[in-house]
């Protein structure tokens, strides 16, 4: 079990599965003022109590990827989310049924600050379908979104008491959906 680990100031290049990733045991951990080039994915978070600071992610924008500048899984929880620079992604950050744990209770989770642009879906998606618990806590705030195709932010399924609130979004040319979608 990692316990306060911080990664501090790296660089990534060109990884197939994801520049920054954690496992399920890590807890109370950071990723601050880190970069990633070309990666499938930017992060992949599955642990509670982190920090995502200042980060620069910059993807390859392949519409029938997979790829996330940010994807939240397992059981992701008390998480901050701020600051980080997301382009060139089909999802900006994402968290959706697919990834959580059966029975987890994602929460506490604050989106804040981040400028996220170039995004060929969804600048930040969060889908809670399959449990029955949902999201508590989550926060969406002062983020800047531009150019998606499709919705700029999409909540969707079981949230109790979300906020969206102080977001900036600037549509693409011929954007196909919405810009904050419940």
């Amino acid at each position: 079990v990692s316990r306060g680990v911080t990664v501090r100031d790296c660089t990534v290049f060109g990884t197939w599965a994801g520049a920054y990733v954690t496992h399920e045991s890590n807890d109370r951990c950071a990723i601050v003022g880190c970069k990633a080039y070309g990666c499938n994915r930017g992060m992949d978070l599955r642990v509670r109590r982190m920090q995502i600071l200042g980060n620069e992610l910059y993807g390859i924008a392949d519409p029938a990827g997979i790829e996330d500048g940010i994807y939240l899984s397992g059981d992701a929880r008390d998480l901050m989310i701020a600051d980080n620079v997301i382009v060139g992604w089909r999802y900006g950050i994402r968290g959706c049924d697919s990834g959580w744990f059966t029975g987890s209770e994602p929460s506490n989770i604050v989106f804040s600050g981040n400028t996220i642009d170039t995004i060929n879906q969804i600048g930040i998606y969060l889908q809670q379908t399959k449990n029955n618990n949902g999201f508590t806590g989550v926060i969406v705030e002062s983020n800047k979104i531009s150019e998606f195709d499709a919705d700029a932010i999409r909540i969707e399924g079981e949230f109790e008491g979300a906020v969206v609130r102080g977001n900036s979004i600037i549509a693409s040319s011929a954007p196909t959906g919405y810009g904050v979608r419940l």
